[in-house]
């Protein structure tokens, strides 16, 4: 998966990565996290690994398709 550096998501080949933890309360959480080490992105928590293997693997397919809802107009 890759996703730009700049505001106009250019920057081909920038590699952003899934990385899943497990919290104190024994949930799989998963980050997005940035080319630059930045995390972009925090999941709930998941009682199964499972689960937050396949809400990775979602927005992996659907990732591209997405529009943008500007509410700020």
């Amino acid at each position: 998966m890759t996703a730009g550096d700049g505001a106009d998501g250019s920057s081909e080949g920038a590699t952003v990565k899934f990385v899943i933890t497990k919290d104190a309360r024994g949930e799989f959480r998963f980050q997005l996290v940035s080319s630059n080490g930045q995390t972009v992105a925090v999941s709930e928590g998941y009682k199964a690994k499972a689960s937050a293997l396949s809400t990775i693997e979602s927005i992996k397919a659907k990732a591209a398709s997405a529009t943008i809802d500007d509410q700020t107009a």
